[in-house]
Parts: C-alpha cells; structure tokens; sequence
C-alpha cells in the first residue's frame, strides 16, 4: 500500500481543536437521521486532496453506537440530539443505531438505521399524552418506564453495543445485535430492520425478583459479546444473569471501606472518653452492618448464572444449564459478564470490569438543590472496580440435553479486565486468552455535572470544561496492560505475560483482528486506546482510584501525564510462540494528533488475502467542539466526525484516507464488525410477537392492564404484523 502522507497540501491539525489536550466536544452530539447510501467522500491521507479508494478495499462495515432517547434535548438541526444534556445521562444510554459503510469499486457508502424493538415503539408511543402515565425515563445507564406504584412497562431494550456475525450450516451469512440488559435481536443485514429475539421472553429470567408482577419489558442481564462456534452445525452461546438484592449493593465493597475511614479518622483526634464512646459506637454499628450483610445474604438466594445454547432456527430453540460451583453453590457475577470466550472444548466466562452501583442511578438532574452529590453522601455507594478477575471455565462435553445443571471450574487473573478475545485451540486442556486491562480505569463512571476537575486548584477554568462533557467516560488512573494468560484447566494455575507502552497504552478499550471462525491462535491483535485527556479526570474519580494497589505509574506522573495529554492510539500486539509460551509485543503504533478521539477500530481484510495483516485498518475518528456536522465553514464534508482508513501492517505510517460527509455525526461509537458480502434473508422461523407479550400483559395490574394491552394492539404489534 502507498502511504500519501507527503503530500504538501494538508490539514492544519493544531488549528481543528482549541486545547489539543482537551476531549472533543462533539462527542456530545448526534444525530438520529436515517441515512440511504450516502456517498461519502474521500481525501488522500491528511491531505485535501479527493480521491478513489483501493479495489482491494471491499465488503461491508457495520458500526454501532448508542443516539440518545426520543426525548434527548434537540439542538437547532432538529435530527442532532445531546443525549447528556441534562448532566447526568451517560452517553451509553441511547436507542441503538447502525451504521453500514458499503466499499465497491472504489467508493464508500453509507446506510444507517435506529435498532426498533417492541419497547422502542412502546417509548414512542408513551410520548403521546393519552400514554404518557406510562412514559419512559432515563435512569443511570439505562431507561426505564416507572409509576408511582413502581415499575409499569419495564425496562428498555437499546440494542446499542455490539455484533455477532453468525453462520449456520447451510446459511448466509447473518448477524446478532447485542446489549448488556436486553436479549440479542437477529437484524437483516441488508435492510437493517430486526427479525426476531433470540429466545422468549418466558425463557429469559429477570436480573432480580421485584415485588408485583413481571413488567412486559423485564429486565434481563446478558452478555454483550456472546460467542458463536461454526463447528456442529452452528452454535451460538450467550448467558442469563440473575442477582440478588445484596450483591447489587454490595454494601462490603461501597459502604464498609468509607466507614472503615472514618473509624480510623476518629481513633487519631482525641484519647477523651467522649471519642473512646463515639469509637466504639462506631466500630458497633460497622459490625451490624457486616453481620447484617452475611445474614440478608444468606436468606436471598437469587444469585445465578445460566448457559443458554441456540441453533438459530427457531426464535425459543434454545438449551439452557444452571452453572454451579464445584461445591453446588451458584455463581456470583459481582459487576458484568460483558464478553464471552469459546474455545474447541470449553466455553470461558469472565466477571468484567464494567460494574453497576446504586450511586449511577440516582436522579441528581431531577433534584434541582443539588449541586455536588458528596453533600447527599451519594459516594459512599460508589465503589472501585475489583482488582482482579474471575474466570469461569464450561467443558461443552458436559453440555448435554439431559442435564439441567453444569459445574464449572472458577480460576482468577490477577487483573481487572472489560474485553479479551481465546484461541480456538486448547492443546493439553490449556487455554489461552489475549487480554486488555484497563488498570485503575473505569468505563462505568461517567462524568456528571456535578463533578469538579482534579485541576481545579491549578486552573479553575478545568472543572467548567469537564462538567461540559457530562456524560462521558471519565480519565484513566492507571496505564492500560495487554495479556497473554494461559490457563491449565485441570489444575487451576495460571500463566500471566503482559506488555504495556506508557505512550500508548491508555484506556485501553476496543479490539481488531483478521475475524474468522474460529481463531486457531491469534497472531497479531489490534488495541484501541482513548488515550489520557486533562478535561475528564475528576475529583471523584481520582479519589476512588488513588489507593489502587496494582499501579504501574506514578500517581504523580499520572497527573503528570494527564495534564500533558496523551492522545488515542491504535497499536498491532504480535503474540510470539517461539519460546511455547505466548508472549504480547507491540511492534506497530500510531497516535491520533492531539484533539483527535479515534476509536472503533475495525480490521477489514485485503480481498484475495490471508495474512493477519494483510488489510486495512478503520477507525471512527471524533473531534473539533463543533455539535453539528453540517457548517458552511466546512463544505462537503463534516465538521466533526470522520472515518480514518490504515494501513494495518504499518500503523505508523498514518491515515491513507479520510472519509466524511456533512451529515455524518457520529456521536459515541461502540463495536464494529466486517462482513464480506450481505447474505439473504435470515432462515430463523417468523417471529409472533404476540406470544411473546400476552402473557405477560395477561398478568398485570388491573388499573393498567387494558392500557397496556390498547398499547401493545394499536402501538407495537402492527410494526411485526405487516411485512
């Protein structure tokens, strides 16, 4: 591939962004507007010059990404909403939508759709006056329809995360849209309109039992990434999580260490009688606090964990198994189980780092009075990630019709992690799992508007820019490490090799590879990462994490470098086997220019090639402060969003390409996915949404019942009726 870095006409990139270090703010913005084959445009590296794309560049990218709510704030284009205007929506919470970007004889193209489940047309409606007792609201990461007798229509589906790429025997290709608390939909991936669930809704079980009756729209916990092995036939796995009351509180981890703090303040200001008396009353009320804990604990048992296996046939064809362990007791997922693992003989599950406290939910827009949430003591129901990870390995032979429950066997790495990715190949009963972990890093806090800067003293003007990006992804605290782990599932022991690049290597956050299915042993995988930014480190961030006993840096160098800026970056981790154990080694990288967010990174292969890195290497690119694509200052093209095309065997050399249009606004990019060509239609049986919500709408509430249900007739059904 040539690289045109060279050419002499090119974009001034000090100029795009006020503040190089500082996150831009067009991430705030985006647009809802639906899109058909709009070509976009293309410029040779960073130059302005127009040109074709390569023949060999071809296929079909998907992009995923959540777009606010049908009630987010509108800006003056009435299609860009600011889905965290409010300064406490995160900017996960949003309607999903996809984007498709078509390569064919040297242009792009791009077709994009907002993901309508049931519940999407149940919040639509609700926005009407006659429905509006039953409208939906957002609350912390997710958006739920509440009364003043609790929960009435449930809980939002937003299908906003990530794809899996499926392929049965005898199939086309197809495709799944996954989101942490919603079942995966199948879409169609020429239309991008959704087909069918995986599964029914009276085969998913409830994260947790609420008093009353199950609302239409249940709350169901999963994973984001479920796994898919072409081999037998085809067989896609995902997972159902159930918790009790006491683990979602976690009081040990979020209530204890605070009050743990304060005891020990106490024990160093007086040797009166008086703060004797105030001491021992508190270590009294700690431990009731503890005991009180083990006994709620002990007497709600909803913790569970099951495996669900599906054919992709029929929309209910799904196998499921109550995973235990190895002393009968049922698994604890402690924060998320957002990724999955598949190997030749077994299935890998992790407790990732993405954790879930009451403090994320808490309505500070709706309290008016308040202005910093430390005055309500909201942080003490804030809590760090583990530090650590809890492996939970499946043996697929014990996956049999005739068992209802399977034992695993639970190993731990010793740290945290969100995403990783297994060889397919487990010689000797050992797998091996490539890893990123986001040390002391927390994509669960977001920032609020209440927040102040970990700047402030410095430069009080800090703590106004960061309560502007309400909504976002708070700083890292720690350097990001990429791992090589090999488990030996019989006894237990773990293998850890880890790399790292204090230049690069910052929140760490999405992987590429050459995707196929499966993966033998990786070669070569892609690392995004978002890089340091002085704008996003808050107080409270800073406070939860400047204990982190894992630390690689300096906490001083941390602020050090925060303050500097370190851009985003991409990076190639070549996994070298020589020596029989795996070891991670960056051999490529490229920084962003300051300013510049580029994530979502996306390996697309060369055609007619077989490399690991033979292909490109594509990335949504965000920056400038501007809310809206479309100015007359910047003509064809977008003010703020792009789409950056590498080349994957030399990272370093920069961008080939730029690709944008004026209407193209991307706002917080997820996953990514390729596919070569866009099979027919999906072969799984027509979905009857009706069974699927009857009974359910059979056992409400009285008072609500037959609204519901004039909802559901007039509202929702029709939309899977008429095709």
């Amino acid at each position: 591939m040539s690289n045109p870095m060279n050419n002499p006409t090119t974009i001034n990139l000090k100029n795009e962004h006020q503040g190089g270090t500082n996150f831009p703010r067009a991430i705030l913005s985006v647009s809802r507007e639906e899109l058909d084959g709009v070509e976009l445009i293309v410029k040779q590296g960073l130059s302005e010059e127009e040109v074709s794309l390569p023949q060999d560049l071809s296929g079909h990218l998907f992009v995923i990404a959540p777009v606010g709510t049908l009630d987010s704030p509108k800006t003056s284009d009435v299609d860009v909403v600011l889905p965290s205007a409010d300064g406490w929506t995160p900017l996960f919470n949003g309607d999903g939508m996809v984007y498709r970007l078509d390569f064919d004889s040297g242009k792009a193209k791009l077709t994009n759709r907002l993901l309508k489940t049931p519940c999407y047309h149940a919040d639509l409606a609700t926005q009407q006056e006659k429905y509006q007792n039953l409208r939906f609201r957002n609350l912390g990461f997710g958006r739920v329809s509440l009364g003043d007798t609790g929960v009435l229509l449930g809980f939002r589906n937003q299908l906003n995360t990530a794809f899996v790429p499926l392929q049965f025997a005898g199939d086309a290709q197809r495709l799944l849209v996954t989101w942490d608390t919603g079942r995966p939909f199948e879409i169609e991936p020429r239309t991008l309109k959704l087909i069918a669930p995986v599964g029914w809704n009276c085969q998913w079980r409830p994260l947790i039992a609420l008093p009353g009756d199950i609302p239409p729209f249940k709350q169901v916990v999963t994973s984001a990434h479920p796994c898919f092995d072409p081999n037998h036939g085809g067989e896609l796995y995902t997972a159902n999580v159930g918790k009790s009351l006491s683990t979602i509180l976690w009081l040990s981890r979020s209530v204890f260490p605070k009050l743990k703090s304060i005891l020990n303040f106490l024990k160093t200001l007086s040797n009166s009688f008086l703060f004797r008396l105030l001491e021992i009353l508190f270590s009294l009320v700690i431990g009731l606090f503890q005991v009180g804990e083990k006994i709620f604990e002990w007497f709600s048992r909803d913790n569970f964990l099951y495996l669900l296996r599906w054919n992709g046939r029929d929309v209910g064809d799904l196998q499921q198994w109550k995973l235990v362990l190895d002393n009968g007791s049922p698994i604890k997922i402690q924060e998320t189980l957002h990724q999955m693992g598949i190997t030749e003989d077994y299935l890998v599950l992790a407790d990732t780092s993405f954790k879930f406290d009451l403090e994320e939910v808490f309505p500070y827009s709706a309290i008016s009075a308040v202005h910093d949430s430390e005055v309500l003591g909201l942080d003490l129901l804030d809590f760090t990630e583990l530090p650590y990870t809890n492996i939970y390995i499946v043996p697929r032979a014990d996956l049999k019709s005739d068992r209802q429950q399977v034992t695993v066997k639970k190993v731990r790495i010793p740290l945290a992690m969100a995403h990783y990715l297994v060889d397919y190949d487990n010689p000797d009963g050992k797998i091996t799992l490539h890893t990123e972990h986001m040390c002391a890093t927390d994509p669960s806090e977001t920032l609020r508007s209440s927040d102040r800067s970990i700047f402030e003293a410095q430069d009080p003007q800090l703590t106004a820019d960061l309560q502007q990006l309400a909504g976002t992804v708070a700083g890292a605290m720690d350097l990001s490490r990429l791992g090589c782990h090999v488990i030996d599932v019989a006894s237990g022991q773990v293998e850890s090799n880890y790399t790292s690049d204090p230049e690069y290597t910052w929140s760490t956050a999405f992987y590429a590879y050459r995707e196929g299915m499966p993966t033998k042993k990786f070669e070569d995988i892609y690392w995004n990462s978002w890089g340091c930014w002085t704008d996003i480190l808050s107080k409270h961030v800073y406070n939860l994490y400047q204990n982190y006993e894992q630390r690689t840096v300096p906490l001083a160098e941390v602020l050090e470098l925060t303050r500097k800026g370190v851009p985003s970056s991409v990076c190639r981790l070549h996994i070298d086997r020589q020596d029989g154990s795996p070891q991670p080694e960056l051999l490529d990288r490229y920084l962003f220019p300051q300013g510049y967010l580029g994530t979502s990174a996306q390996f697309i292969p060369q055609a007619n090639s077989q490399g690991t890195t033979e292909g490109y290497l594509v990335c949504v690119v965000i920056h400038t402060d501007h809310l809206l694509s479309e100015l007359k200052e910047v003509p064809r093209w977008s003010s703020n969003s792009e789409i950056w095309i590498l080349d994957a065997a030399n990272l370093a050399a920069g961008p080939l390409y730029r690709m944008s249009h004026p209407q193209l606004n991307f706002g917080f990019t997820l996953h990514t996915t390729w596919l070569a060509s866009l099979g027919d239609s999906s072969s799984v049986r027509s979905y009857d949404v009706r069974q699927d919500y009857d009974w359910l709408l059979n056992r409400q509430s009285p008072a609500v019942r037959e609204q519901m249900r004039e909802l559901f007739e007039q509202e929702i059904y029709p939309h899977y009726e008429s095709d």
